[in-house]
């Protein structure tokens, strides 16, 4: 993030090609006034410069050093905006660059910032980037090119407008005095800690099925993702066994592993993995790893050491011991808590496992034989447990997949079922719900958990008192960006969720990384 004097502030100010569907970025010169909410709408075209297709108010590129002013309210192109508009989520993507530069968008009304929007590089493919724009007293924005001739595309999402709404999520989201810097839904000035989900499905990294680390980056199943208290998104990229690593900016590393399945204890591309599919990472940026189809739990330092934590590539099983004196069947999802436990899902077991950081596993929960009863250790049931996450008191949720439950463990091991009852899709409280094979989970500060309902190719949300919605996604699955059940999932697997707010998708069908706001 880029601020200057307070007035501006950009989220992914150097991301051009590296994030695909870009970061939410916000520029706002925001001097007070009542609370704002967001309006989603269905994507139109504010402009297009291109002679092929112009839209807008020219039909040539934007030169070196020139700042094109573009109305915004009334009807332009094929938006129509209400004059009560205060700011704008708008698509932009750059088309054809004749040199390395950069975009920025800002008020018509104020001077331009000291921070961009989308940087480029000369004849790269076309690069995309959501922003959140503040419009000028008269309803327009400006358009800066650096450097060379661009042609540029807008496709507007949504706008904001005054309200005195109180922060709901949904068709209207309200935002708290625009005293200050706001930046993906916080109020900085006024210290606030709620987040103001507009469910803004954006793509952060990916695009068709592969592997590369220059753009357009490329992914194949990345199935497991985890994030850490700096931003950087972790994902295991299961079908090229490889751990990837995603910075704020969204460019696309390898932080370790090779082509090649194996279970080598190296360092970075030395290291081998064996369809890994879960991800967690601790405070001091360790990064874990369920390597699924070697039955072991490996661990990465931030510099790239690969080590086994526990378990044996021998045979799947089940034994509770130290190291690699034990034994997991097909372990899938991971968490970490505070004092670096480590949580497992694993799934042919029926067992949610712990291992302490000296490597001891034991087992929380969950016995041999398939089921759903609730109870206290042993006694409880699971069925192809997938997705585990820990909140700050030591709970463990659980996406309980075979039984299309979302199930809670306490640390002493008592089970619950916290929302769910047969395969289906109902939004509802407790079993008065539905989910379709349940993957994922992850927990935010205030107990609400969020499910990737892989079934149902959307994202679920369960408060704490059991209560479900949908945030985002709808059947048919498919790829599309947007706004709540207008954005589209295909298989639907990992999720993790930043100190922010900021939901992150592994979905796995569509090769990419996907974000929520």
């Amino acid at each position: 993030m880029t601020v200057t004097g307070k007035r501006w502030a950009a989220i992914g100010a150097a991301v051009a090609v590296a994030i695909g569907g870009g970061a939410l970025a916000l520029v706002s010169a925001a001097d007070g006034g009542t609370p704002s909410s967001f309006v989603p709408i269905t994507p139109c075209r504010l402009l297009d410069t291109r002679s092929t297709s112009p839209v807008g108010p020219r039909s040539t590129p934007i030169t070196a050093g020139e700042s094109l002013s573009v109305q915004v309210t009334g009807s332009n192109g094929s938006c129509v905006i209400p004059s009560s508009a205060t700011a704008i989520v708008i698509n932009v993507t750059a088309v054809g660059p004749t040199a390395a530069s950069f975009i920025t968008l800002f008020p018509a009304d104020v001077s331009l910032p000291n921070a961009s929007n989308l940087n480029f590089t000369a004849g790269q493919s076309p690069a995309p980037n959501l922003v959140t724009v503040s419009l000028s007293a008269g309803g327009a924005i400006k358009i800066f090119n650096e450097s060379g001739n661009v042609n540029v595309i807008g496709d507007i999402a949504g706008y904001y407008q005054p309200d005195n709404g109180t922060g709901n999520a949904g068709a209207a989201c309200s935002i708290n005095g625009l005293s200050g810097v706001i930046v993906n839904g916080f109020d900085y000035d006024n210290n606030v800690s709620s987040k103001c989900f507009t469910s803004l499905v954006t793509t952060l990294a990916g695009s068709t099925g592969g592997f590369s680390d220059t753009a357009p980056f490329q992914f194949d199943d990345p199935t497991g993702v985890a994030v850490d208290g700096v931003g950087n998104i972790y994902v295991a990229d299961r079908l090229n066994n490889r751990i990837r690593k995603i910075t704020p900016t969204g460019i696309v590393s390898t932080l370790a592993g090779q082509t090649a399945a194996g279970s080598a204890n190296l360092t970075g591309a030395l290291a081998s993995f064996n369809f890994p599919e879960g991800v967690a990472v601790d405070n001091k940026g360790n990064v874990y790893v369920a390597d699924t189809a070697n039955f072991l739990i490996r661990k990465i330092t931030p510099l790239g050491l690969v080590s086994t934590l526990a378990g044996s590539t021998l045979s799947a099983g089940f034994q509770d011991a130290t190291g690699t004196s034990a034994l997991f069947a097909s372990p899938r999802g991971l968490a970490v808590d505070t004092a670096g436990n480590v949580y497992v899902a694993d799934q042919n077991n029926n067992r949610i496992r712990k291992i302490t950081p000296a490597g001891v596993v034991t087992t929380l929960a969950g016995q041999t034989a398939s089921g759903s009863a609730d109870g206290t250790g042993a006694a409880a049931q699971f069925t192809d447990p997938r997705g585990v996450a820990v909140d700050s008191a030591g709970n463990v949720y659980v996406a309980d997949a075979g039984n299309n439950l979302i199930r809670k463990v306490t640390a002493a091991g008592v089970v619950t079922t916290l929302a769910g009852s047969t395969a289906g899709f109902l939004d509802g409280t407790g079993a008065g719900a539905q989910f379709n094979a349940p993957f994922g989970v992850a927990v935010d500060a205030s107990g609400n958990v969020y499910v990737t309902d892989q079934g149902n190719a959307r994202i679920r949300k369960v408060t704490a008192a059991g209560v479900v919605t949908t945030l985002a996604g709808t059947s048919p699955a498919s790829y599309a960006d947007g706004v709540g059940t207008d954005a589209r999932f295909s298989n639907p697997r990992g999720i993790a969720i930043d100190t922010s707010g900021t939901i992150y998708i592994g979905d796995v069908t569509n090769d990419r990384v996907r974000r929520i706001n």
